[in-house]
């Protein structure tokens, strides 16, 4: 037989189990165990941290970094967004809609370039605030 169609006797399934403590019957612990127990925890979260970070720094691969731009890409950038702010964001149908957010994204960008001065700038501005 498997024990699936086990017949239990009565008495055994009515037998109470033993009653488990009370809370209050438990012993409380002590302030200075509280204490150790907390800095046990919190050094133990600290050298997980640190082992976390060690391994990341030395045995995870991470991809090379991006190369700084040269002045050159830069400058086409610059004219790229220049030309596209002042085509396409002259227009009327650039006050609304995804048109708007691309010329604000546009015009935000010109501003964190250093080649952005004088004209530039009062594009950009006037971009930003819907003139």
């Amino acid at each position: 037989m498997n024990g699936l169609a086990e017949i239990i006797p009565i008495e055994r399934a009515l037998r109470k189990k033993t009653p488990r403590p009370k809370a209050n019957d438990e012993p409380t612990l002590t302030p200075q165990a509280r204490k150790r127990r907390l800095l046990t925890l919190c050094g133990v979260l600290g050298a997980l941290v640190l082992a976390l970070f060690i391994v990341d720094r030395t045995v995870i691969p991470h991809g090379p970094r991006a190369a700084p731009m040269t002045e050159q890409m830069r400058q086409g950038l610059y004219q790229r967004a220049l030309d596209d702010v002042k085509a396409g964001c002259a227009v009327p149908q650039a006050k609304l809609g995804i048109l708007r957010q691309h010329c604000v994204d546009q015009a935000r960008f010109l501003q964190l370039l250093p080649e952005c001065t004088g004209d530039c700038v009062a594009l950009a501005r006037g971009v930003l605030t819907g003139r």
